[in-house]
């Protein structure tokens, strides 16, 4: 992201507060950062245009992790628990067979996919 956009700052600027993880998708057309705010912003990889603002668990989110097809977007709120949205929508994702993947996802070494 050291394309001369300011991109970083503008991360910076929209959120309240610190900005705790940043992560790709794994095309590396967006860009997902996530902080004390409570929100999860999707970011265009290219340009750094703001896409989506997604709510996240009322103390904040410290990790972000992508699925390997780019489908499902996993935060960890900072007292651990998962909350999963469609990456591509925004729209939140609920019930035990999110769950089970999110956890996958957010276990260092584990391969989840969303089929």
């Amino acid at each position: 992201w050291r394309d001369g956009t300011d991109v970083g700052r503008r991360v910076a600027a929209r959120h309240q507060g610190s900005v705790r993880c940043i992560c790709f998708s794994p095309d590396g057309r967006r860009v997902y950062s996530a902080g004390d705010d409570s929100t999860v912003r999707a970011w265009n990889g290219r340009s750094g245009v703001e896409l989506l603002v997604l709510q996240g668990p009322p103390a904040g989110v410290t990790r972000l992790v992508v699925s390997e097809d780019g489908a499902m977007l996993v935060g960890a709120g900072a007292r651990g628990e998962p909350v999963c949205w469609d990456a591509a929508s925004g729209l939140r994702e609920e019930g035990a067979d999110v769950l089970r993947q999110a956890a996958a996802l957010l276990t260092p070494g584990a391969a989840a996919s969303t089929a």
